[in-house]
């Protein structure tokens, strides 16, 4: 308790996924793209970040409960 963590949340579907942590709140920190493997669309194996780090929009700052995972 008053400890901070810094956690990274993956999305490995094509689709936005609400992702609610119970108990927690928290604040996005950023965002960054997962690289595709040109063949399937898939995320690359092993995982591998796209190195463009994106700032949360304004209307994500603050705390928060449930952030919308965004894929690709």
């Amino acid at each position: 308790m008053g400890d901070t963590e810094v956690w990274e949340l993956y999305n490995f579907t094509a689709d936005a996924h609400p992702m609610h942590v119970h108990e927690v709140v928290f604040e996005i920190v950023n965002r960054e793209a997962l690289v595709l493997d040109p063949a399937t669309g898939e995320p690359a194996q092993p995982v591998q970040l796209s190195g463009v780090v994106r700032l949360p929009e304004a209307w994500e700052s603050g705390f928060k409960d449930t952030v919308n995972r965004l894929s690709g």
